[in-house]
C-alpha cells in the first residue's frame, strides 16, 4: 500500500512539473512575440486623392440661330431624251463619241441610216409628180375647150363635157397624191440624219454600225446636264416650322405650295465632304401622306461647282443644307454632347451634373436647346460612358471648343 501511495504522488509531481515547463513555455514565447511585435513599425498612411475626368466643354450662350434643314437624295438630269428612228434601215454613219458617258454638242449627227432607198423614192416621186403636172395641164386644156365649145358653139355633148372634167378631176387628185407622197419621201430623206437636240451627254446606247434598226426602236438616250435637280425628302413637321414661304402666292386658284422662297442651298457629295456645289430650292414636288414628308426639288446649274476637277454629277448621293427660318434665343450645342434620353451633363464647381433639357431641333452636327440650361452653364462635350454622377472633371480647353462649334 505504501508503495503504490509513493509511486502516486511521484506521478503527480512528474505532472505538475511539466504542465509548469509548458506553461513557461508559452509565456516565454508570448513574451517573445510581444517583444518583437513592439520593435516593428507600423507602415505609412496612404491618402487616396480623387483623380479627375480630363473632359472638353464649352460655355452655353443663348443667340439665334439660323436653322439648316437637311435631307438625302440622288442627282438627276433634269432632261433626258430617248433617240429612236424615223424610219427603217441600215445604219451607215455613228458619230464617234456615241458611247457612254460621251460627249455630242448641239447639232451634230448622232447617226444616219443609209438614205438610197428614200432617195430613190424621192426621184421616182419626182419624176411622176412633172409627168401628172403636164398631164393636168393638158387635161385642164382638153376640159376648158370642150366646156367653150358646147356652151357657144354647142358643138358636142354635155355627158361629153362632163367626160373631160372627170378626167380633169381625176388627174388633179392623182396630181395632189403624188404631192404628198413626195413631201414624204423628202421628209423621211431628211430623217435619215439624226441630230443632237442639245448638248448632251450619252446616257445608254445601243447602236452600231451596218446594224438594221426599225422605225421606233430605243437606239440611245441623252441627258442634259446643263441643269441637274435633287428630290429631296423633308419631315413635314420640319418643313412647316423652318421652312421658308412668301406672304403671297403666285396663283390663287391652286392650293399648293407655290409660293415657296427660292432659297440658295448647300449640296455635298456624300462620298466626299470637299466636293460641294450650289444649289437653288426650286419648289415642292409632292406630299406623302403615308411617310408625312414634303419632297423638295433642289436644282444645281452647270458651273456652280466648288471643285473643278471633281463636279457633282448625275448618279451621285448627296446631303443638302437648306437655311430655313431663324429660332430666337437658344443655346447651341454639339449634336453628340446630348443624350438619347434628351440630358446633357454640365460642370458645377468641376463636379458632373446630369441636367434634362428641351431639344429643339437637331442635326448631325449640332443640337438647338430652348430650356434646361443657362447662359453662362458649362456643358461637357466629350463623350462620356456611364459616368459617375458628381465626378471630378478636368476641364480643358473651353474656348477653343467654343470657337469651333460657333463657327459651323
Amino acid at each position: 500500500m505504501e508503495t503504490k501511495q509513493s509511486e502516486t504522488k511521484v506521478s503527480g509531481k512528474l505532472i505538475i512539473a511539466r504542465v509548469a515547463i509548458c506553461s513557461a513555455i508559452l509565456l516565454f514565447g508570448v513574451l517573445v512575440m510581444v517583444g518583437l511585435g513592439a520593435m516593428k513599425r507600423p507602415p505609412a498612411k496612404k491618402v487616396i486623392k480623387e483623380r479627375p475626368v480630363n473632359v472638353e466643354a464649352i460655355t452655353a450662350v443663348r443667340e439665334d440661330v439660323s436653322v439648316l434643314i437637311t435631307g438625302f437624295g440622288e442627282v438627276a438630269s433634269l432632261n433626258s431624251v430617248d433617240i429612236s428612228p424615223e424610219v427603217s434601215g441600215k445604219v451607215a454613219y455613228i458619230h464617234p463619241n456615241l458611247e457612254m458617258g460621251g460627249i455630242i454638242k448641239s447639232g451634230e449627227v448622232l447617226f444616219k441610216i443609209d438614205p438610197e432607198d428614200y432617195k430613190n423614192s424621192v426621184d421616182v416621186n419626182q419624176k411622176r409628180f412633172k409627168t401628172l403636172k403636164r398631164t393636168l395641164e393638158l387635161s385642164k386644156k382638153e376640159y376648158l375647150r370642150t366646156k367653150e365649145l358646147f356652151e357657144k358653139s354647142n358643138t358636142g355633148t354635155l355627158s361629153n363635157v362632163e367626160s373631160v372634167e372627170q378626167t380633169y378631176n381625176s388627174n388633179k387628185d392623182q396630181l395632189d397624191q403624188i404631192e404628198n407622197s413626195l413631201k414624204t419621201a423628202r421628209l423621211n430623206l431628211k430623217r435619215c440624219t439624226v441630230v443632237a437636240p442639245f448638248d448632251a451627254r450619252v446616257s445608254y446606247v445601243a447602236i452600231e454600225k451596218g446594224q438594221y434598226v426599225t422605225t421606233g426602236a430605243k437606239l440611245t438616250t441623252l441627258s442634259d446636264d446643263s441643269v441637274l435637280e435633287i428630290e429631296l425628302p423633308v419631315g413635314s413637321l420640319d418643313a412647316k416650322k423652318y421652312l421658308g414661304f412668301n406672304d403671297n402666292k403666285d396663283s390663287k386658284n391652286i392650293v399648293w405650295f407655290n409660293n415657296i422662297k427660292k432659297t440658295q442651298c448647300e449640296v455635298i457629295w456624300t462620298g466626299d465632304n470637299k466636293t460641294k456645289s450650289r444649289g437653288i430650292l426650286d419648289r415642292v414636288i409632292k406630299f406623302d401622306s403615308q411617310t408625312r414628308t414634303v419632297y423638295l426639288a433642289v436644282r444645281i446649274k452647270a458651273g456652280e461647282e466648288n471643285s473643278e476637277n471633281f463636279p457633282i454629277v448625275d448618279g451621285m448621293f448627296v446631303k443638302v443644307l437648306i437655311p430655313g427660318k431663324t429660332i430666337e434665343n437658344v443655346i447651341k450645342v454639339p449634336r453628340n454632347s446630348i443624350s438619347y434620353e434628351n440630358t446633357v451633363y454640365v460642370s458645377k464647381n468641376n463636379r458632373l451634373l446630369t441636367v434634362p433639357v428641351e431639344v429643339v431641333k437637331t442635326d448631325d452636327d449640332y443640337a438647338i436647346i430652348s430650356s434646361g440650361i443657362e447662359p453662362g452653364d458649362i456643358v461637357v462635350t466629350s463623350k462620356l460612358v456611364s459616368p459617375l454622377e458628381n465626378a471630378l472633371l478636368n476641364v480643358q480647353d473651353k474656348s477653343l471648343v467654343a470657337q469651333r462649334i460657333g463657327d459651323k
